[in-house]
């Protein structure tokens, strides 16, 4: 595992804050799109598919809500704990630095989505 820079991570977390706006569905469909157009041709493999990104997706929320703090969930937040389940993962940040960012945003936009529902309830 290799350890997180700083600068990457904040080069991420403002990518992603340029999608963030955008309803969750779009942010994925975006997202997997961006995937698959940045893995070199020959190395695409069913292994990360649109079933595994929505487990991803699905268990990073569940932990953030989990171990969050009382409050709000910030940007820079989910943003390091994405950027740490991806290097567990072994994927390159700098290859995919974009769809990744994109991965940050709908993990975001979901949980952001979440906490105003149960606020509204």
């Amino acid at each position: 595992m290799s350890i997180l820079d700083p600068l990457l991570a904040k080069e991420v977390e403002e990518i992603a804050s340029k999608y963030t706006e955008k309803k969750a569905n779009e942010i994925e469909d975006l997202f997997l799109d961006e995937w698959w157009m940045s893995t070199p041709r020959g190395e695409q493999s069913t292994e990360k598919d649109d079933k595994f990104w929505k487990a991803f997706k699905t268990r990073l929320i569940v932990e953030i809500l989990k171990n969050r703090d009382v409050g709000s969930v910030t940007l820079g937040f989910v943003t390091s704990q994405v950027l740490n389940g991806i290097i567990n993962l072994g994927i390159d940040l700098t290859a995919y630095k974009i769809p990744v960012a994109i991965l940050v945003a709908l993990i975001a936009r979901s949980i952001w989505d979440t906490l105003d529902a149960n606020l509204k309830e």
